[in-house]
């Protein structure tokens, strides 16, 4: 039981953010958890939550992207406003401590 615990909280932690941070700073959240055929890991959960919420403190970037983490690499896809909103959002990840590298597949901007 304790352990279904914890994976409830941490699939539920991004959207608990998203939410949080749309409502204390009265806009959209930028980045969103991308939906996922696969399972991500508890580790890839916690990154995919970190980089969530570093995107979404960067006032500097608008748009739309979904994030999501395998084995470390974080994968941006969507719209943003502008090509230095990518190039400045996957600057900023590389600095995350737990992120590998970042790739961005279908990010327009």
């Amino acid at each position: 039981m304790y352990k279904q615990i914890t994976l409830a909280s941490l699939i539920a932690l991004p959207l608990i953010a998203t939410a949080a941070y749309a409502e204390e700073h009265h806009r959209a959240p930028t980045a969103v958890q991308a939906p996922s055929p696969f399972a991500m890991s508890k580790q890839d959960k916690v990154t995919t939550a970190a980089a969530i919420d570093h995107l979404n403190s960067d006032e500097k970037i608008s748009g739309r992207v979904l994030v999501e983490t395998i084995n470390g690499e974080v994968i941006l896809s969507g719209n943003l406003d502008s090509p230095t909103m990518i190039y400045r959002s996957v600057e900023r990840l590389r600095k995350l401590d737990q992120v590998k590298s970042v790739k961005t597949v279908n990010l327009d901007g």
